[in-house]
């Protein structure tokens, strides 16, 4: 099921149209409001067992520029991960009869990797059931490579399509994706599996990512709780563990995929004395959340798996 939504557009068109004298005092009713959502949305996942989604990044790499990823002006190194570490953390997966979802990225573009469909592949073959999706900016998302990935056992795509204006398609993704027949042809053949377009600017000015967005470099410590680090584990390329995905350059590293099980790994002192700071809406303690002004809970654009924050 494909489905277009200019949702991003028009929730920056909402941002300035309040953007007016009197739109501190707006600001302030709804940070207020947004902190309360935060801490419900961290209460309902507190002591979990599991994660709802673990997020992996197989390589470093991204092929876009937008400006407000730090990867337009201070990119990482290029690494990719070990299949070795993949496949501890996709057997730890199967062994705790994880459920949630897996997703093939964390702040890069997956489709650099052409070791995905493999990936993808040994998850379904050892016995991962749940879902299996990704991000990607589609520029290098043909209609071969997409029924390559979908046949391999992804059930989900997000296209971000990128652009000045926010509203055209971009890379290869636009040769197929518009036609009718095709995505016919893909419900069909794949009636379980849904593609999601999302109209996105590359100009967009969104949360700081704790402080490393190039076209936001403001420090702001926001009081409020946090989701990220309740419902969601991160893999790194060398296999470790990081607090949450808006830690660019994995600073925040606290354990490796094979120092234990999963559930002990969700359950590591790190995590737990996180979750406990923020949850009280303190982020003076921890060096990555002090300096992010993330609101603290996710927004879905409709129609989107609820595993795959955005």
């Amino acid at each position: 099921m494909l489905t277009v939504t200019r949702y991003h557009r028009a929730k920056n068109t909402f941002k300035k149209i309040f953007n007016h004298r009197w739109g501190f005092l707006f600001g302030k009713i709804c940070e207020t409001l947004q902190n309360h959502i935060s801490k419900i949305s961290c209460r309902k996942l507190r002591g979990v067992a599991l994660p709802e989604s673990i997020a992996v990044e197989t390589c470093t790499q991204c092929n876009n520029n937008c400006s407000f990823c730090p990867q337009s002006s201070n990119p990482r190194p290029i690494e990719y991960l070990s299949e070795i570490h993949y496949q501890q953390l996709v057997d730890k997966i199967v062994d705790a009869r994880f459920g949630g979802a897996l997703l093939m990225s964390i702040n890069n573009e997956p489709l650099l990797d052409s070791r995905l469909e493999r990936f993808v592949s040994y998850a379904r073959v050892r016995g991962f059931t749940g879902r299996i999706g990704m991000f990607t900016n589609g520029l290098l998302l043909s209609e071969e490579r997409a029924i390559s990935l979908l046949k391999a056992g992804v059930q989900y795509i997000i296209i971000n399509s990128y652009s000045n204006s926010g509203d055209k398609i971009m890379g290869k993704v636009k040769e197929w994706i518009a036609s009718s027949e095709k995505i016919k042809e893909l419900n069909t053949q794949f009636p379980h599996v849904q593609i999601h377009l999302l109209y996105r600017c590359k100009d967009d000015v969104l949360d700081n990512r704790a402080g490393e967005a190039p076209n936001k470099k403001t420090v702001y410590c926001r009081r409020a709780a946090c989701v990220f680090p309740f419902s969601m584990m991160n893999i790194t390329t060398d296999g470790s563990l990081i607090l949450c995905c808006y830690d660019f350059y994995c600073t925040t590293k606290f354990a490796h995929i094979g120092d234990g099980s999963l559930a002990e790994l969700w359950r590591h002192h790190y995590l737990l004395r996180a979750r406990n700071k923020l949850y009280e809406a303190d982020r003076t303690e921890l060096s990555l959340c002090a300096k992010c002004d993330f609101r603290g809970y996710t927004e879905r654009p409709p129609g989107i798996f609820r595993f795959f924050p955005v």
